[in-house]
């Protein structure tokens, strides 16, 4: 799916990843999201081309496939997908 657009939006590179709880992180992953309170619980975070996201932290995106979306330049980001089973996430990431 490597030249599919949506929205004008040109999606790069998709995958289903799972969601991860805070044991899942790493220690060095747990020190850079230093504002999550372990006791929150749940199942917030996934793992994307190496870098970890929050699901909380994603900004909602008006899609009816797509949930939210990450920007991570004015041109480039990803969107992200909850599945009905809520174990996993899909995840693009795009670029306009």
């Amino acid at each position: 799916m490597s030249n599919y657009k949506i929205d004008g939006l040109k999606l790069k590179r998709r995958t289903t990843c799972p969601r991860l709880y805070w044991e899942d992180l790493t220690a060095k992953e747990q020190k850079e999201i230093d504002y999550y309170a372990e006791d929150e619980g749940g199942c917030n975070f996934f793992r994307f081309k190496g870098q970890v996201y929050d699901l909380c932290q994603i900004g909602r995106f008006d899609h009816t496939y797509w949930h939210g979306a990450d920007m991570q330049t004015a041109f480039s980001g990803v969107l992200v997908h909850v599945c009905s089973n809520s174990d996993s996430v899909v995840v693009a990431s795009y670029y306009s």
